[in-house]
């Protein structure tokens, strides 16, 4: 996990560069979200997939973890991830 977290850690701080030179006004309330990301996508690697409404981090879960099964809403989640618990 280690790794992982060094590597989606460096791809925001790369975006965050990229951005700031690129003259866009990136604030630190965006900075801390998508920190905050990285843990989510973070706790992926140990998971088979998750659900999210956040664009940005279904963007980034799905560029971290290809193999991974990333959900926008309910409705895309396929009959074999749900469970009858009556």
């Amino acid at each position: 996990m280690a790794w992982h977290l060094f590597r989606l850690r460096d791809i925001v701080v790369r975006e965050c560069l990229y951005l700031r030179r690129a003259g866009s006004s990136l604030g630190e309330e965006r900075a801390e979200h998508d920190h905050q990301d990285v843990g989510y996508v973070l706790l992926l690697s140990r998971a088979d997939g998750f659900v999210t409404r956040d664009k940005k981090l279904v963007e980034l879960a799905r560029a971290a973890f290809p193999e991974k099964d990333v959900f926008s809403s309910l409705e895309e989640v396929p009959e074999s991830y749900r469970c009858d618990w009556t």
